[in-house]
C-alpha cells in the first residue's frame, strides 16, 4: 500500500484541525482526499459525502 501525506493545516476561525490530504493506494483503489475521489481501476467510485468521510477517517487511523 503506498501512502503520500502533506501535513494537517489548522483551519480558520474555529480551532479545528482538518485531515491532511492524502493519496493512498490499495488493490485496485486510488483515494484522493484533496480531491475528495476514490477510484478503482481508474473509474470514479461514487461514494456519498458521509460515506466518504466515514472512509477517510479508516484509511487514517490505520495501523502502519
Amino acid at each position: 500500500m503506498l501512502r503520500s501525506a502533506r501535513t494537517a493545516q489548522q483551519s480558520s476561525g474555529c480551532g479545528r484541525k482538518s485531515v491532511g490530504s492524502m493519496t493512498v493506494r490499495f488493490a485496485d483503489f486510488t483515494f484522493d482526499s484533496a480531491q475528495r475521489d476514490l477510484l478503482r481501476r481508474g473509474k470514479r467510485v461514487h461514494l456519498s459525502r458521509k460515506a466518504f468521510d466515514i472512509l477517510a477517517l479508516l484509511i487514517a487511523r490505520r495501523p502502519a
